[in-house]
């Protein structure tokens, strides 16, 4: 054949070579890029996955506090953390999501495996989710009961210093019986300010037994019974004071009524000894 078709067929074989060659580069490239995106996405996942399980330990604490200023505290921490992780776990969360759509729409050959880790890593986040709404429950119900027990001894105090005081009222042996009355309806009328407390606590406690049994109802229970007899004994004070009081003024008006006919008759006597008929018109209308 001639020279001419021998170049043609080698250049034609060398052009299908270098068409071939460049293909198998593509693909090679296309390979590494897949796999680089594969490890890419990998690292992202394992730490977000990581990421997530730290969240998890402070999520599924078992502290609930032991008292009202403790699980204040847990609470505000709490709620700090949780807009905190909330927020930057969506955009982690978010990111990975994109990533792992594009990858599956540009036909990544892992698609499984990477729709796999996108199953793991979103089930793990709602996991965290979950969790963190549960703590955030378990905290608002412990700062529930441990406010009725601070409301409780609150309210018991407010009563006992209102009972120290009564006895030093309805006994002050200087003040007139008007004086001592008109303090003791003062004093009522601040008692009054309590009731509706009281009122409110034992709805508090009847709604807390709802939720809680075992010790804690025990223990609800307990404060609300001792908070409703002192209260009792504060009304019996005041019932007491105020008859005292009135025996008090009773008291008073007899000795008024008493001193008037001693005076009335020692006139008499005085007229009599002076030789003068009694003048009974004047005391008795005769």
């Amino acid at each position: 054949s001639p020279p001419s078709e021998e170049l043609s067929r080698r250049q034609s074989r060398v052009d299908r070579l270098y068409v071939g060659l460049k293909e198998l580069l593509e693909e090679r490239k296309a390979a590494l890029e897949q796999q680089w995106w594969l490890q890419q996405l990998g690292r992202e996942v394992g730490e977000l996955e990581h990421w997530i399980a730290e969240k998890e330990v402070v999520a599924g604490s078992p502290e609930l506090g032991q008292d009202y200023e403790h699980v204040t505290l847990l609470q505000e921490k709490f709620l700090e953390f949780a807009s905190e992780t909330g927020n930057v776990g969506q955009e982690r969360i978010s990111a990975v999501n994109q990533m792992v759509d594009e990858l599956i729409d540009y036909g990544h050959a892992d698609a499984a495996t990477i729709a796999e880790w996108k199953d793991g890593v979103n089930e793990a986040w709602a996991d965290l989710l979950e969790l963190m709404e549960t703590r955030a429950q378990l905290l608002a119900a412990s700062h529930e009961l441990h406010k009725f027990f601070s409301d409780c001894r609150e309210l018991l105090g407010q009563i006992e210093e209102k009972r120290r005081r009564l006895p030093e009222l309805t006994h002050e042996k200087r003040a007139s019986c008007g004086g001592l009355q008109r303090a003791l309806s003062a004093f009522e009328r601040d008692v009054e300010v309590l009731v509706g407390q009281v009122r409110q606590l034992q709805e508090g406690a009847a709604q807390l037994r709802t939720v809680y049994a075992g010790e804690n109802a025990e223990a609800i229970a307990k404060r609300e019974q001792e908070v409703l007899k002192a209260w009792k004994e504060l009304l019996a004070a005041c019932e007491e004071g105020r008859l005292r009081v009135a025996d008090a003024a009773e008291r008073v008006r007899f000795v008024g009524a008493a001193k008037e006919l001693l005076a009335w008759m020692e006139g008499l006597l005085g007229q009599m000894e002076a030789g003068d008929r009694p003048r009974w018109g004047r005391r008795w209308g005769g």
